[in-house]
């Protein structure tokens, strides 16, 4: 590298800067974070978390956590179908509420628990998901 810093070095100090960046994340994302898994209890029922099976660095396979936002009633092909080219924000299967977290994004407030085991961080490219084809 032109900088003289070894890609070891540079994956240690993002490393640092994600747990640096990550606990005052987690103190401001625990109250909203506990806020939204009761309103999914009381109007969803379980479970509360979607999770999506991802391809991290170096070919790493982990399980991505968010928010449910979908009902749980009918089968996955029929979410790819009912999503098209749209991206899914025409998904029948979108609640109320999960549009309003997808809206504002707070879906992905579980997400700080990737980043804390080390899957993913605050910086860098989405994780593909697994099984696309």
């Amino acid at each position: 590298m032109a900088s003289g810093k070894r890609p070891r070095d540079i994956s240690v100090a993002k490393r640092g800067m994600d747990l640096c960046l990550l606990l005052p994340a987690l103190v401001l994302a625990l109250l909203p974070g506990l806020v939204i898994t009761l309103l999914l209890l009381l109007l969803q029922g379980r479970p509360v978390f979607y999770i999506s099976k991802r391809v991290g660095a170096f070919g790493r396979r982990f399980d991505m956590i968010k928010f449910r936002s979908m009902t749980a009633d009918r089968a996955a092909s029929e979410d790819l179908a009912a999503e098209g080219p749209a991206g899914g924000h025409l998904n029948p299967r979108i609640t109320p509420l999960g549009r309003l977290l997808r809206a504002s994004r707070l879906d992905e407030l579980p997400q700080l628990i990737n980043i804390l085991r080390g899957e993913m961080s605050f910086v860098g490219p989405r994780p593909p998901t697994l099984g696309c084809a």
